[in-house]
């Protein structure tokens, strides 16, 4: 399971990073709420409004790091973070970002730009000699 965490979860999303589960149940350190997920063997935390179920396709070593290729089985998202085409709305989803570099969390900020829009006064010149 991947799970999204919103700027609401900073505090636990920043313990999770900081404390290995080895020999913390961390989930239960931190007060969320564990629902077992149907389609695959894995919780995910009923707090976050977004979870992904995934299988494992592929790992990779890199270093002291292991890259996890998974595909996606299902997302799950709670109605409130859904606009009303039923599919999330990252304003309403407002998921925490982490930049590494900095180890400083962000927030979504306002649209920026319209994709394969934004872009397309540069499309014109592509096919012309």
């Amino acid at each position: 399971m991947v799970c999204i965490p919103s700027e609401a979860l900073i505090e636990e999303t920043d313990f999770f990073g900081i404390a290995s589960g080895r020999n913390l149940d961390k989930i239960a350190k931190t007060g969320l709420t564990p629902v077992q997920c149907d389609i695959i063997e894995a919780p995910y935390n009923e707090e976050c409004s977004i979870a992904i179920a995934c299988r494992v396709r592929n790992l990779t070593h890199i270093g002291s790091h292991t890259l996890i290729v998974g595909e996606i089985l299902s997302i799950l998202a709670d109605e409130e973070c859904c606009g009303e085409d039923g599919t999330p709305d990252i304003s309403l989803v407002r998921p925490l970002l982490y930049d590494s570099q900095k180890k400083t969390y962000y927030k979504i900020g306002e649209p920026s730009g319209k994709a394969f829009s934004s872009g397309m006064k540069f499309r014109r010149n592509i096919y012309e000699p």
